[in-house]
């Protein structure tokens, strides 16, 4: 039983450029995307951790990272990222795969090793978990899902690379429910806005000696500190939503939320 993990990571970002690689915490040294690979190297499960970025030439930086430390970086299609992944499950020749993105680096490894358990009893093809705080929850897919798909696959599907997955009733899939309360449940970990990097840079500072991310820790730091996580609690996470349906109803709920009633009547209503 192989298994491997793989982090898609690039240099560009709309709202944080460069992020991956950028020192967290601050002045630190360390680049985000090693606190990743540091986890991940602790796990008792985890054979391979393969970083997989584009053949764009910003990320020259993400190949050179990863020559630095030793790690294997696989370059494919900037727009084709599920191609990426089928491409390295076949040259691993990988039994279970576990997709991670370079912008969440506080991960628990002690809760990772248990979904991939859950996802290896269940015999499931997708395997993903919920009830973490945004950033920390897990995707679990096996190698023979990865190496079945041989029809259309769109764009979307593409660029999101479990959305192929959850849009077909064929493969058998699993829910990991790790909810422990709401307020945990709700804060962001994850850096996509430079007010997420302040909040994740406050969190890593706190680690004790030798000490790695983890859901606990974010226990404790929220209970020690929790107004920091205000700074960004309002901003809103990209989500891939599958029609006007889907978008109409998140618009809604976001104009309810900032105060906008009437437009948010108006909008429901039409």
């Amino acid at each position: 039983m192989k298994v491997i993990a793989i982090i898609q990571a690039r240099i560009e970002s709309e709202r944080l450029p460069g992020k991956v690689l950028m020192n967290l915490p601050f002045g630190s040294g360390q680049p985000l995307l090693k606190w990743i690979t540091d986890s991940i190297n602790s796990s008792e499960i985890v054979d391979k951790c393969i970083v997989a970025t584009s053949v764009n030439a910003e990320n020259e930086q993400i190949e050179e990272f990863c020559n630095k430390n030793n790690l294997q970086c696989f370059k494919g299609s900037e727009e084709d990222v599920l191609s990426r992944f089928i491409t390295i499950t076949k040259n691993e020749e990988a039994d279970v795969v576990i997709r991670l993105t370079g912008d969440n680096p506080v991960l628990d490894i002690g809760i990772l090793d248990q979904v991939i358990n859950e996802h290896l009893v269940s015999d499931s093809d997708y395997t993903a978990s919920f009830g973490l705080p945004l950033g920390m929850n897990f995707e679990i897919i096996s190698g023979q899902a990865f190496l079945s798909i041989n029809e259309e696959v769109t764009q979307a599907e593409k660029e999101h690379v479990t959305l192929y997955f959850k849009n077909r009733d064929e493969y058998k899939k699993k829910s990991v429910s790790l909810r422990e309360n709401e307020e945990l449940n709700n804060l962001r970990v994850t850096v996509d806005y430079p007010e997420d990097y302040l909040v994740v840079s406050h969190l890593l500072s706190n680690l004790k000696k030798d000490e790695l991310p983890s859901l606990s820790v974010v226990k404790r730091i929220f209970d020690e500190t929790p107004w920091v996580f205000r700074a960004n609690s309002g901003k809103i996470q990209k989500r891939v939503l599958s029609d006007f349906s889907e978008e109409k109803k998140e618009a809604v709920q976001l104009l309810k939320e900032k105060g906008f009633k009437h437009s948010a009547d108006k909008l429901e209503n039409a």
